[in-house]
């Protein structure tokens, strides 16, 4: 009684579809699972046969097989069934023939959506291998020079070796076994030889021993006639050239856990114990029959992260107190360790009123929740290529509405996403002037000839730029199209660059032919030994003619020692050179044959090729040489008026000195008697006779001053280096100053470094001491003097500035107080002789340096000496 109980439940609960046919196949009994399967009442399927739930067009076939499966003990497949509606949908059956004499079970399972989702995926893995194809997922280049090999990551990841692994091309090859490895040897070789681009899909094996398949791209690089380099991209394939396998697998191994009743039944009672697994429960769950009967559900058959949450939920329904879990997902542990999502169908067990425990009937949707999470991971991924690629990507239905298009498409028209949508030819970007050809294009595709097209596209501003269109189409399993596609590029930049270079070929090509100077082009001539012997003239510009005197129609393509008529070719060894080594060279030469001067440059131009540009300089030659001589004859007339000019400058400073010398005798004289008559007679002196007395001593006092500087500077034409530490020159001045500086109370500033240079002691010193005594004398009245004395270095030079906050001089004397006995005060407000600044620059001059200064009147000055660098050499 209980066990009959418990199949009746079992029959009334199970989410699959019971139907019970007599041996003419009509139905004499059904679940309600049938009913909702079909769309009848279980009174309305008693009523029914087997023709009658079958597609019109099927019903023949499915009574002929009625017939031969009641012969059998069972029946397994997919049986497609038409519901009281008129729908179509797929199932999964088993059929039992015989159960009971003249009674036959079927079970069936509604897999539409399954059936739909492995579609959806098929669809949409094929579109995202077309897409991940135009992407380029790997890099790889050959240098053929270096005979070196470079991977991108990617391709290291490919081929499953690490990331610096460096293969050489032999290695890399042998990736590839059998016809796979001749394919693409051929190919590469093809490519260097012939220059031959290739595309290939190629089976190949890992390191890791995994066999694939890759989609291998090719282009070479030519230079000079020579293959020089190869690039291209790889890309695994195999998940596209297994998509089928694979989706036939996942079928074979959900079916493989499927009984008759294609899922799973399992009863417990009221602790969690198991009462009752069908033999799909085993299987799906692995263990062996009857292996898992009597066992705790909850410690055996879940994952422990969700035991207490289930057993919590469970003891509730056991309460009566459960919510509605007549549907719910949840997780089973496998005996294997593996965890799989279970949909369960949940009906409780009463007996006499009272809750004994559950029965669940569970259809294992792992796959379907891996195809889903597959299917959203696959369009995701397909979405993020679209949009990070840098050329426009359009997608279009049949009819040339567009569906979507990336940023890039967005950035290149100037028109949004939401713009471009929806949209039908001629689209918004379409010139109405290009319509034509666009529509010829576009009509292309549609019939499938899938031809990349440059094009006229217009952007939102008006603004038109040329583009590359390389089309593609989406097509399902029978050929039909489901959407076309293309990448649209930008070819604004080589379309200019295209101008460009005409434009400079067209350039160059005037400059050549206008040029002043000769250009020969010419080919070096090689004897079996490889040794050069001889050049070709190729060509020569207009001018040629006028300076060489040969027509050059008479001698392009004539070998040089014919041409010039002489046994061996002028300045082969150097033109040989500059063709194999690429150093161009400048030289000029006298060319006997045709008795003249000539300049030539030379350029190699490629393999065993050159280019001389020539000028003709004979008359050049000619002045020069007369252009010496007046040289010659002018060096010696100088040499001779410096000897002249030095003896009368050494005449001048004997002069100098000797009339200094012989004045400051009687002025000795002068002075010292008028200071004995001053000292001894000034009190027997009237007023005048003093105040005379003092004119003469103040005027002998300023006939000393000026003796003394001129000597000073007529001793100014010697230097003599050595190295001068400014330091001790600086302080040497202040210390001689010191009277001066301490009556005047005078601030003085001086610089942090002291550099040594190369000069003349003697002379640095009179331009430092003079400078500084002529900013202590012209201060202002009743202000402290303040002086800053400053040193800038650099390698080429050194200033020393003398900064101070005196009385300044007017702008139009600034040029005048340089000039010896320049003065521009009286003796009464600043004594002085007007030499002490006229010896700071004959003193700079002597050094070959400068001096100049930046006042402002009443602001002081600011004076400066610019010094060279000299060095020991």
């Amino acid at each position: 009684m209980e066990t009959d109980n418990l199949y009746k439940n079992i029959f009334m609960n199970t989410q699959d579809a019971i139907l019970i046919a007599d041996d003419d196949g009509n139905y004499i009994d059904a679940n309600p699972a049938a009913a909702k399967l079909f769309g009848y009442t279980i009174e309305e399927l008693c009523t029914l046969n087997v023709g009658d739930i079958t597609p019109e067009q099927n019903i023949e076939e499915s009574l002929k097989l009625w017939k031969e499966f009641i012969k059998t003990d069972s029946m397994e497949g997919e049986f497609e069934i038409r519901k009281k509606n008129g729908e179509l949908r797929i199932t999964h059956f088993r059929a039992i023939a015989k159960v009971i004499e003249g009674r036959h079970v079927s079970v069936m399972r509604d897999i539409t959506e399954r059936k739909t989702n492995e579609l959806e995926l098929t669809r949409s893995t094929e579109f995202l291998n077309r897409t991940g194809a135009m992407a380029r997922v790997g890099g790889w280049e050959v240098d053929l020079e270096k005979n070196t090999v470079y991977w991108t990551n990617a391709t290291h990841i490919i081929h499953e070796v690490p990331l610096d692994y460096t293969p050489s091309m032999n290695e890399a090859l042998d990736f590839f076994h059998g016809e796979s490895k001749k394919r693409i040897s051929d190919a590469v070789s093809n490519a260097i030889e012939k220059g031959e681009d290739y595309e290939l899909e190629l089976e190949f094996i890992t390191a890791k021993n995994k066999r694939l398949w890759g989609h291998a791209i090719g282009k070479s690089v030519f230079e000079k006639g020579k293959c020089i380099r190869l690039y291209g991209t790889f890309q695994d394939i195999t998940e596209r050239k297994l998509s089928e396998e694979a989706i036939k697998k996942s079928k074979q191994d959900a079916e493989k856990y499927l009984n008759i009743a294609a899922e799973i039944i399992i009863a417990h009672d009221q602790e969690g114990n198991i009462t009752l697994l069908n033999e799909s429960g085993h299987e799906l769950l692995g263990y062996n029959k009857n292996e898992l009967i009597g066992k705790n559900w909850f410690q055996t058959c879940l994952p422990k992260n969700i035991i207490e949450n289930v057993k919590e939920i469970f003891n509730k329904i056991m309460k009566g107190k459960g919510e509605d879990l007549e549907l719910v997902e949840g997780e089973i542990l496998t005996k294997s360790g593996e965890i799989k999502t279970i949909l369960w169908h949940n009906s409780i067990l009463n007996e006499d009123g009272e809750i004994i425990g559950t029965l669940s009937s569970g259809e294992d949707i792992s796959d379907k929740k891996m195809a889903e999470k597959q299917l959203e991971k696959s369009e995701k991924y397909l979405k993020n290529i679209i949009s990070s690629m840098s050329d426009g990507f359009s997608i279009l239905d049949v009819n040339g509405i567009h569906i979507d298009v990336n940023p890039a498409f967005c950035k290149m028209t100037g028109f949004s996403r939401e713009e471009i949508i929806g949209t039908g030819p001629p689209h918004p970007y379409w010139p109405a002037e290009e319509y034509k050809h666009i529509q010829e294009a576009f009509s292309k595709t549609s019939h499938g000839i899938l031809h990349s097209s440059e094009l006229i596209f217009k952007k939102k501003n008006g603004e038109r730029f040329p583009v590359i269109v390389s089309p593609s189409q989406l097509k399902d399993r029978e050929g039909n199209v489901i959407s076309n596609f293309a990448t649209i590029k930008d070819i604004t930049d080589r379309k200019e660059a295209e101008k460009a270079l005409k434009e400079s070929e067209e350039r160059l090509s005037s400059l050549y032919n206008s040029m002043t100077e000769g250009v020969c082009l010419h080919e070096i001539i090689f004897d079996e030994s490889g040794k050069a012997v001889n050049y070709r003239i190729l060509d020569a510009n207009p001018i040629f003619e006028e300076i060489i005197d040969i027509e050059r129609s008479s001698i392009i393509g004539m070998l040089a020692t014919e041409a010039y008529k002489i046994d061996k070719a002028p300045y082969l060894e150097t033109y040989a050179s500059v063709a194999r080594t690429n150093e161009p060279i400048r030289f000029e030469t006298y060319f006997p044959p045709m008795k003249k001067h000539f300049s030539i440059a030379a350029y190699s131009l490629g393999k065993n090729k050159f280019a001389t540009v020539f000028d003709d300089i004979t008359e050049r030659k000619k002045n020069e040489a007369e252009l010496e001589k007046y040289h010659n004859h002018l060096e010696h007339l100088i040499e001779e008026r410096t000897r002249k000019l030095e003896s009368a400058n050494r005449e001048l400073r004997e002069f100098t000195y000797s009339v200094s010398h012989d004045l400051r005798a009687p002025l000795r004289s002068i002075m010292g008697f008028s200071e004995i008559i001053s000292k001894r007679h000034r009190a027997s002196l009237n007023e005048e006779g003093v105040r005379y007395f003092d004119f003469i001593m103040e005027a002998s006092n300023n006939m000393s001053r000026l003796i003394e500087d001129l000597l000073q500077y007529s001793r100014l034409g010697k230097k003599e280096n050595q190295m001068v530490n400014l330091k001790s020159i600086i302080e040497n001045v202040l210390l001689t100053l010191e009277k001066d500086i301490t009556e005047l109370d005078a601030e003085i500033i001086l610089p942090k470094k002291f550099p040594a240079i190369l000069s003349s002691r003697t002379l640095i010193e009179q331009i430092v001491f003079n400078l500084v005594s002529n900013s202590l004398k012209y201060h202002s009245k009743g202000i402290k003097p303040k002086l800053e004395i400053a040193v800038e270095e650099s390698p080429q030079k050194i200033i020393i500035t003398v900064k101070d906050n005196g009385i300044g001089i007017q702008p139009e004397y600034q040029d005048k107080i340089f000039n010896i006995f320049q003065r521009l005060h009286s003796d009464a407000d600043y004594p002085g002789t007007g030499v002490g600044l006229a010896i700071v620059k004959k003193s700079a001059a002597v050094l070959n340096g400068k001096v100049w200064l930046e006042s402002a009147l009443g602001k002081g000055s600011t004076f400066f000496v610019e010094l060279p660098i000299i060095t020991e050499n």
